[in-house]
């Protein structure tokens, strides 16, 4: 049996009520970062296993014999 006073035990159940809706708190922020996370990982998986594009060639450098006047 425990000795303590009423107030220690309406305390005591008072930051627990405290430190379950702060863990609720972030629980629920955490959920908000699911699903941008999981657009991000999607994005980053389907760069990585993209083929690799070709790029354009460069277009043709005027030749010195073309700029003599």
């Amino acid at each position: 049996m425990e000795n303590r006073t009423p107030f220690e035990m309406e305390h005591g159940a008072l930051m627990q009520q405290l430190l379950n809706k702060s863990l609720d708190t972030l629980n629920d922020i955490g959920h908000e970062f699911e699903k941008p996370a999981r657009v991000w990982h999607d994005f980053h998986s389907a760069i990585a296993t993209a083929p690799a594009l070709t790029t354009h060639p460069t277009p043709p450098q005027p030749s010195s014999e073309n700029t003599a006047a």
